[in-house]
Protein backbone atom coordinates (compact mmCIF):
# COMPACT_ATOMS: atom_id res chain seq x y z
CA UNK A 1 0.00 0.00 0.00
CA UNK A 2 2.72 2.45 0.67
CA UNK A 3 4.26 1.58 -2.76
CA UNK A 4 1.01 2.11 -4.08
CA UNK A 5 0.53 5.73 -2.57
CA UNK A 6 4.07 6.14 -3.58
CA UNK A 7 2.98 5.35 -6.96
CA UNK A 8 -0.09 7.65 -6.75
CA UNK A 9 2.20 10.51 -5.94
CA UNK A 10 4.70 10.26 -8.15
CA UNK A 11 1.84 9.72 -11.18
CA UNK A 12 0.80 13.19 -9.03
CA UNK A 13 4.26 14.54 -9.53
CA UNK A 14 4.03 13.19 -13.04
CA UNK A 15 1.26 14.74 -13.96
CA UNK A 16 1.49 18.14 -12.25
CA UNK A 17 4.88 18.42 -13.95
CA UNK A 18 3.81 17.54 -17.17
CA UNK A 19 0.59 20.52 -16.74
CA UNK A 20 3.30 22.38 -15.48
CA UNK A 21 4.79 21.85 -18.80
CA UNK A 22 1.76 21.87 -20.88
CA UNK A 23 1.05 25.44 -19.42
CA UNK A 24 4.52 26.49 -19.87
CA UNK A 25 3.92 25.27 -23.90
CA UNK A 26 0.80 26.81 -24.35
CA UNK A 27 1.93 30.41 -22.69
CA UNK A 28 5.13 29.98 -24.90
CA UNK A 29 2.76 29.35 -27.66
CA UNK A 30 1.02 32.09 -26.81
CA UNK A 31 3.89 34.66 -26.62
CA UNK A 32 4.80 33.12 -29.86
CA UNK A 33 1.79 33.96 -31.21
CA UNK A 34 1.68 37.37 -29.98
CA UNK A 35 5.31 37.71 -31.48
CA UNK A 36 3.60 36.54 -35.07
CA UNK A 37 0.45 38.45 -34.65
CA UNK A 38 2.69 41.28 -34.28
CA UNK A 39 5.02 40.74 -36.48
CA UNK A 40 2.45 40.01 -39.21
CA UNK A 41 0.38 43.80 -38.18
CA UNK A 42 4.31 45.21 -38.14
CA UNK A 43 4.59 43.89 -41.89
CA UNK A 44 0.63 44.69 -42.70
CA UNK A 45 1.93 48.74 -41.38
CA UNK A 46 5.25 48.23 -43.41
CA UNK A 47 3.45 47.23 -46.89
CA UNK A 48 1.19 49.95 -45.97
CA UNK A 49 3.73 52.80 -46.13
CA UNK A 50 5.09 50.92 -49.20
CA UNK A 51 2.35 51.06 -51.39
CA UNK A 52 1.43 54.51 -50.01
CA UNK A 53 5.17 55.27 -50.93
CA UNK A 54 4.99 54.00 -54.06
CA UNK A 55 1.39 55.49 -55.02
CA UNK A 56 3.17 59.12 -54.02
CA UNK A 57 6.38 58.39 -56.28
CA UNK A 58 4.07 57.86 -58.92
CA UNK A 59 2.11 60.64 -58.09
CA UNK A 60 5.21 62.65 -58.18
CA UNK A 61 6.30 60.86 -61.55
CA UNK A 62 2.85 61.82 -63.18
CA UNK A 63 3.38 65.03 -61.93
CA UNK A 64 6.63 65.85 -62.96
CA UNK A 65 5.91 64.55 -66.44
CA UNK A 66 2.90 66.72 -66.18
CA UNK A 67 5.12 69.83 -65.44
CA UNK A 68 7.94 68.48 -68.51
CA UNK A 69 4.83 68.75 -71.02
CA UNK A 70 3.71 72.15 -69.68
CA UNK A 71 7.15 73.33 -70.07
CA UNK A 72 6.99 72.10 -73.21
CA UNK A 73 4.00 73.86 -74.13
CA UNK A 74 4.69 76.83 -72.75
CA UNK A 75 8.58 76.83 -74.49
CA UNK A 76 6.67 76.18 -77.57
CA UNK A 77 3.73 79.14 -77.00
CA UNK A 78 7.14 81.61 -76.03
CA UNK A 79 8.91 80.75 -79.62
CA UNK A 80 5.28 81.28 -81.19
CA UNK A 81 4.96 84.75 -79.87
CA UNK A 82 8.51 85.53 -80.26
CA UNK A 83 8.34 84.38 -84.18
CA UNK A 84 4.54 86.12 -84.25
CA UNK A 85 6.34 89.42 -82.71
CA UNK A 86 9.28 89.41 -85.25
CA UNK A 87 6.22 88.75 -88.18
CA UNK A 88 4.63 92.49 -86.51
CA UNK A 89 7.95 93.72 -86.54
CA UNK A 90 8.78 92.73 -90.05
CA UNK A 91 5.16 93.86 -90.93
CA UNK A 92 5.74 97.30 -89.28
CA UNK A 93 9.17 97.95 -90.82
CA UNK A 94 7.49 97.16 -94.17
CA UNK A 95 4.47 99.70 -93.67
CA UNK A 96 6.52 102.22 -92.29
CA UNK A 97 8.79 101.69 -95.26
CA UNK A 98 5.73 102.28 -97.91
CA UNK A 99 4.99 105.08 -96.01
CA UNK A 100 8.02 106.49 -96.00
CA UNK A 101 7.93 105.54 -100.37
CA UNK A 102 4.81 107.45 -100.31
CA UNK A 103 5.71 110.72 -98.64
CA UNK A 104 8.57 110.53 -100.69
CA UNK A 105 6.78 110.25 -103.99
CA UNK A 106 3.68 112.58 -102.94
CA UNK A 107 6.40 115.10 -102.47
CA UNK A 108 7.68 114.10 -105.63
CA UNK A 109 4.30 115.14 -107.03
CA UNK A 110 3.98 118.27 -105.48
CA UNK A 111 7.41 119.29 -106.28
CA UNK A 112 6.28 118.88 -110.10
CA UNK A 113 2.95 119.62 -109.99
CA UNK A 114 4.52 123.04 -108.29
CA UNK A 115 7.42 123.14 -111.06
CA UNK A 116 4.39 122.48 -113.51
CA UNK A 117 2.42 125.13 -112.08
CA UNK A 118 5.61 127.42 -112.18
CA UNK A 119 6.37 126.83 -115.54
CA UNK A 120 2.46 127.55 -116.46
CA UNK A 121 2.50 130.52 -114.91
CA UNK A 122 5.75 131.50 -117.10
CA UNK A 123 4.05 130.36 -120.15
CA UNK A 124 1.04 132.48 -119.24
CA UNK A 125 2.76 135.60 -118.44
CA UNK A 126 5.25 134.78 -121.87
CA UNK A 127 1.77 134.55 -123.39
CA UNK A 128 0.45 137.88 -121.87
CA UNK A 129 4.10 139.38 -122.81
CA UNK A 130 3.75 138.37 -126.47
CA UNK A 131 -0.23 139.32 -126.91
CA UNK A 132 0.78 142.82 -125.54
CA UNK A 133 3.43 143.14 -128.37
CA UNK A 134 1.20 141.26 -130.76
CA UNK A 135 -1.23 144.51 -129.48
CA UNK A 136 1.62 146.74 -129.86
CA UNK A 137 2.96 145.76 -133.25
CA UNK A 138 -0.99 145.72 -134.51
CA UNK A 139 -1.32 149.34 -133.12
CA UNK A 140 2.07 149.82 -135.16
CA UNK A 141 0.68 148.50 -138.08
CA UNK A 142 -2.78 150.21 -137.67
CA UNK A 143 -0.76 153.76 -137.27
CA UNK A 144 1.15 153.08 -140.19
CA UNK A 145 -1.87 152.15 -142.03
CA UNK A 146 -3.29 155.43 -141.14
CA UNK A 147 -0.04 157.37 -141.94
CA UNK A 148 -0.25 156.13 -145.73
Amino acid sequence: EEQLAELKRAQEASDLKSQRRIVELLESSSDKQKLLDEAEKGRRELQQRADDLSARLRQRESQGLEDEQRSTRLSKEAHDARMEAERERSRADAAERESARQAAEVQRLRDGQNRGKAEADDKAAQVDRLQAQLRELRAEVDRAEDER
